[in-house]
Formats: structure tokens, C-alpha cells, sequence
């Protein structure tokens, strides 16, 4: 096992601890490391994300046994999979009882507010020229309702980026 408990892996701990610099990251058209990895006493880290993984819908059938590795992590993936219920369902399926899953993800920003208008406008375009990644998605509330048994500590962050178009953030861990 990993060894790090729910005490240890607390969501405003995450924040100054954004994974990077990976071997199985990829940069993307938009100019940002998207990446899906999993980890376990057998696989200390084990990349399940490619570079076209909205073409080739690796994160909706993750290649893994069910309850096989001790945690998942996302980081800007959950915005360009084409089914992103399908994607934590199977994030689910493979972590152990006790797993955790940690997360940061760009969502949509608020409803009615300028912004969310230039998001809304720009989204088709988006996804053409960014492998598929959706400027309108509100991930917090996909992970909030997928049912991870352990709860899940979902934070925003109004963070820097560049796009400046892909923010606000949500980040955080859900346990199963």
C-alpha cells in the first residue's frame, strides 16, 4: 500500500502538491500535461492516460483488475474524456477499498457571468483544437455525484492559467 491515510491526504494539502514533471504526461495542443496514473505496491506508478485517451476512450475502460491499486490520480483529464461518468466509474472499479482518488480538474465557471458566456461561446472551438476538452464542464459536480464511498473533499481555486479560458479549478480527493 501506499502507506498515506485519510489524515495525511487531506485536499487543502494538495494544493502546493500539484503532480508534474511525470514520464507518462503529455502535452496537449492547449499547451498543458494532462495525465491519468495509478498506484500500488505492485505498480508504483502506472500510466493509463495517452496523449489521444479522448480518442481512444482509455479512462472509460481503464486496463486494470477491479481493486487493484491504492490510489488514482487526474490531473486536467476528466475535461476531454468523452464520458466522464463512465471514467469515475471506472476510477471505482479499480481502486482498493481505502483508495484514494486525487484530483485537479478545470471546470466551467459560474452560471451567468460573463465569462461562462465567452466559455460557452469558445467550447466547439475548444475541443477541436484541444483534443477534445470541453470548457463547460462542471467536474466538482460529477465527482460529487459519482458515489465514491468515502465521501469526497472537493475545493475551488481561482487559480492562474494559461489559456487564461481554461479556469476556474477543482481539487481534492475522494476515498473509496
Amino acid at each position: 500500500a501506499i502507506g498515506a491515510s485519510r489524515d495525511h491526504v487531506r485536499a487543502d494539502n494538495l494544493k502546493g502538491h500539484i503532480p508534474s514533471g511525470s514520464s507518462s504526461t503529455s502535452l496537449c495542443s492547449c499547451g498543458r500535461k494532462h495525465f491519468l496514473e495509478a498506484a500500488s505496491s505492485t505498480y508504483p506508478i502506472l500510466p493509463i492516460h495517452s496523449p489521444n485517451a479522448a480518442r481512444s476512450k482509455v479512462g472509460e475502460a481503464i486496463p486494470l483488475d477491479d481493486n487493484s491499486v491504492d490510489a488514482v490520480i487526474s490531473t486536467l483529464v476528466l475535461c476531454s474524456v468523452p464520458d466522464v461518468k463512465q471514467t469515475l466509474q471506472e476510477i471505482k472499479r479499480v481502486l482498493k477499498l481505502g483508495g484514494i482518488f486525487l484530483f485537479i480538474e478545470h471546470v466551467a465557471a459560474e452560471d451567468g457571468t460573463f465569462f461562462r458566456h465567452v466559455q460557452n461561446v469558445l467550447d466547439p472551438l475548444q475541443q477541436v483544437v484541444a483534443d477534445g476538452c470541453h470548457l463547460t464542464r462542471n467536474i466538482g459536480l460529477y465527482i460529487a455525484g459519482a458515489g465514491f464511498s468515502g465521501g469526497a473533499e472537493i475545493n475551488t481555486a481561482a487559480m492562474y492559467s494559461f489559456p487564461w479560458i481554461i479556469r476556474p479549478h477543482v481539487y481534492g480527493v475522494a476515498y473509496k
